[in-house]
C-alpha cells in the first residue's frame, strides 16, 4: 500500500527546508528537494515498503549472523 503525504515548504534553514504538514514539522535536506522548489510550494511525499529491498537486507541480516554464530 502507498501513503501519499503533502508538505507546505515552510522555510529555508540553510542547507534545510522546514516542511509541514499538520502538527508535524520536518528538516528536509535542500539538496533531495526538486531544484526549483521554493518557500509557499508544496511536495509530495509517496511512500511504500520496498520488497526487493528487504528481501535484500533480510538476507545480508541472515549471512551476517551466520558469520557470528561460526565466529569468524
Amino acid at each position: 500500500m502507498t501513503k501519499k503525504i503533502d508538505f507546505f515548504i515552510d522555510r529555508f534553514e540553510g542547507s534545510f527546508a522546514v516542511l509541514l504538514a499538520g502538527t508535524v514539522q520536518i528538516d528536509f535536506p535542500r539538496s533531495l528537494l526538486p531544484e526549483r522548489v521554493r518557500e509557499g510550494d508544496y511536495v509530495t511525499f509517496l511512500m511504500e515498503i520496498n520488497e526487493e529491498k528487504r528481501r535484500e537486507s533480510g538476507k545480508e541480516i541472515d549471512r551476517l549472523r551466520r558469520d557470528l554464530d561460526r565466529g569468524t
